[in-house]
């Protein structure tokens, strides 16, 4: 099952925030393969953002102008955390750590999600050539690209739910990546906004003594 694209608008929204974007990068020397933000327009550490490289915004701008209903792979990269530090490259280069592994004789496995009549999502676990799983695909469909990741991370995170309460198994989602229609490439990288400022303490003792004392005060009150 294709899960349709009838839920949600924000192709304002996305529109403009890349659009805002391209005209932000025009005129400077920016590498090809930079990582750019383009979701949200004010980011915030630990909320969900889209980054894509460079090169690949004016892709972007020229399927959010176009708005046809297509048909986009999404791939959910799973490890037991989300990295919230360092910069995007750092988190698109972290390893993903986890204990789900497939049969080598069923690499790819394909599953489905039924819940009642023709509702059923189907998804692709692809292995390594060792067999650890590297990415799991659903299909969406969809006519704008941020639509696309939307839609895509509800089916994801109920295929996680059956593996965390069916085998005690937790594990979230490090990362979902768009794949571009027109060459198979990623477009769009969606997952946690990291933390890039560096912080150095120093003593804390004149700060940390009043907030301990209002500690006591609450804890004796309460008693």
């Amino acid at each position: 099952m294709i899960v349709p694209d009838k839920r949600i608008d924000t192709s304002r929204m996305a529109a403009g925030t890349t659009e805002g974007r391209l005209a932000m990068t025009a005129g400077q020397a920016i590498p090809a393969d930079a990582n750019i933000l383009i979701f949200p327009g004010e980011p915030t550490p630990g909320a969900i953002g889209a980054f894509a490289r460079f090169d690949r915004l004016e892709q972007i701008r020229r399927l959010e102008q176009e708005r046809a209903t297509r048909t986009w792979e999404i791939r959910a990269s799973i490890s037991d955390h989300a990295p919230l530090a360092g910069g995007a490259d750092a988190v698109l280069a972290r390893p993903a750590y986890h204990l789900l592994n497939l049969n080598p004789n069923e690499n790819p496995l394909w599953i489905y999600l039924h819940s009642g009549g023709r509702n059923a999502v189907y998804y692709g676990l692809f292995g390594d050539e060792a067999g650890k799983l590297r990415y799991i695909a659903v299909s969406v469909e969809s006519a704008l690209p941020f639509n696309a990741l939307v839609l895509a991370r509800g089916p994801i995170n109920a295929l996680l739910d059956v593996f965390t309460r069916d085998w005690n198994m937790p594990i979230t989602v490090q990362r979902l990546e768009l794949i571009s229609p027109l060459d198979g490439d990623v477009l769009i990288s969606e997952f946690l906004i990291p933390q890039r400022t560096a912080w150095c303490s120093g003593r804390l003792a004149v700060s940390c003594k009043p907030f301990l004392l209002h500690l006591t005060m609450r804890y004796t009150v309460k008693l």
